[in-house]
């Protein structure tokens, strides 16, 4: 199990460092608080067994970077990665708030990325908007004293990005993420005890991450 959690750790590490890398050296990075919605929808599926299906819902709030390469040509580098930290955490109908998991010890942290290629739909020089389809990947930890539970989604997203420069290189950014993962894999899914008794785990995950911050070009 260990080496399963280590495993899906190091690929997510390695996939946020090629997203960073690829738009590194650009005119354009903006640091962003973010509060990013995640709708985790889980089926279980074992032999002689009544399928499960629950949902897992996360509020968080974070924060994050969006950088993206003007020196490009039309089709430009594109990437955003967000860390955040679950402020209120829903299983089916039963919710808990921030004190709920403090009480019961419990930590969820979440990383979402999104690469693919930027869009420059308008830019007067000091206001842009940029749009960015690409591959999205997110990952979450659930930290509770007795066992600790990992996930990774794969799916396709959009963001859009709005800037206003009032100065130079500094300006002001806004936009939103939008992404639907339709695979998955968790700790779970991948255990031995998952492939002894045949059970298949499915996950799709619905993500809205609002962004604000600081833009900078250079």
């Amino acid at each position: 199990m260990k080496m399963i959690k280590k495993m899906l750790l190091s690929a997510a590490l390695l996939m946020i460092t090629g997203f960073v890398a690829f738009a590194a050296g650009g005119r354009y990075t903006a640091i962003t608080f973010s509060a990013p919605y995640n709708d985790l929808g889980t089926t279980i599926t074992a032999p002689g067994q009544p399928k499960q299906s629950y949902d897992l819902e996360f509020n968080d709030i974070g924060f994050g970077i969006v950088s993206c390469n003007f020196n490009r040509g039309l089709i430009k580098p594109y990437s955003s990665v967000d860390i955040s930290f679950t402020q209120t955490y829903k299983i089916g109908s039963l919710k808990l708030s921030k004190d709920d998991l403090k009480t019961l010890d419990t930590t969820i942290w979440k990383m979402n990325a999104l690469f693919g290629p930027g869009f420059a739909v308008v830019d007067t020089g000091s206001m842009n908007l940029l749009l960015a389809p690409g591959i999205h990947l997110d990952m979450i930890q659930i930290k509770q004293p007795d066992d600790t539970s990992f996930y990774m989604t794969f799916g396709l997203g959009l963001d859009a990005m709005f800037n206003w420069f009032f100065a130079d290189s500094f300006g002001i950014a806004g936009g939103v993420g939008l992404s639907y993962d339709f695979f998955g894999i968790s700790d779970r899914s991948l255990s031995s005890q998952a492939k002894q008794t045949n059970t298949e785990y499915k996950y799709t995950n619905f993500t809205v991450i609002p962004r604000i911050g600081i833009a900078i070009k250079y």
